[in-house]
């Protein structure tokens, strides 16, 4: 893939189908995402309702727990990831642009708003008025 891709959709009625379908993947992992932490909650409490740490578990069930986590965290770390979904606002609808450089994938408000952030930090360097570090290379690579 190129470095930098805009998918956009003009027809409205491909857009509307476009969102039905990023609320059905986001609708489907926040089911997946409450199985799992319903099962995580289930292991925290014993049978009298006391919440257990991992100390008290056995290997086993602390194995399970940590696959439990790591499901979770990749589930949430997939979507963020996808074009389904900005990285910086989370919003389903739009039209996406893709950085390469993170890859990730952003909606063109958030992108206007990061080139809008990076020109004017770049004047207050050039106006020596700017005493931040620079942002390593995050709205560089929007450019």
């Amino acid at each position: 893939m190129k470095d930098k891709r805009i998918i956009c959709i003009r027809n409205p009625d491909l857009q509307r189908i476009r969102l039905n379908f990023r609320r059905v993947i986001s609708l489907f992992r926040k089911v997946e995402w409450r199985k799992i932490n319903n099962e995580l909650e289930d292991m925290r409490f014993n049978n009298n309702g006391r919440r257990i740490t991992l100390d008290e578990m056995s290997p086993k069930e602390v194995k399970r727990f940590r696959e439990l986590q790591t499901m979770e965290a990749d589930l949430d770390l997939i979507f963020s990831a996808s074009i389904v979904v900005c990285d910086i606002c989370g919003r389903l609808e739009g039209d996406r642009y893709f950085n390469k450089y993170w890859g990730r994938w952003y909606c063109l408000d958030c992108v206007k708003e990061i080139r809008k952030g990076r020109a004017k930090m770049m004047a207050k360097k050039a106006a020596e008025r700017y005493t931040c570090d620079d942002d390593g290379g995050f709205g560089k690579s929007f450019l």
